[in-house]
């Protein structure tokens, strides 16, 4: 609840959502009438459409993002730990972790890769 605190200067009331709704006096319709707006609110849904033109994020999103994104995390805290590090890095980011794991890597050293089976 910080950023509508800081937008609106208000503390926030007990069950408040991030909206123009809850919000209607805040930092987006104070400037609007001498500043243009370009707001992406991922989150928060603060500036009026009438300010800024409709610019929350579409509903879906890009679901099957979200769904590669959800199965990384659920990795994380499932598979036991020797295999959970070779997982991509969820501590960088708010998403995207399914593609940064499809980033090419260096090949690794000679001496950290795993012997090969002999048969």
């Amino acid at each position: 609840m910080a950023v509508p605190s800081l937008l609106s200067g208000t503390r926030p009331a007990p069950g408040a959502i991030p909206s123009v709704v809850d919000y209607p006096q805040n930092l987006f319709t104070l400037l609007s009438a001498t500043y243009r707006m370009n707001v992406v609110e991922e989150v928060t849904d603060l500036c009026p459409d009438e300010v800024c033109g409709g610019t929350a994020a579409p509903a879906g999103g890009d679901t099957m993002a979200a769904l590669r994104d959800a199965a990384v995390v659920y990795g994380h805290q499932a598979v036991p730990d020797p295999w959970a590090s070779r997982l991509p890095v969820v501590t960088r980011s708010w998403g995207g972790f399914a593609v940064a794991a499809t980033t090419p890597r260096a090949p690794r050293p000679r001496w950290a890769r795993s012997p090969s089976p002999t048969a």
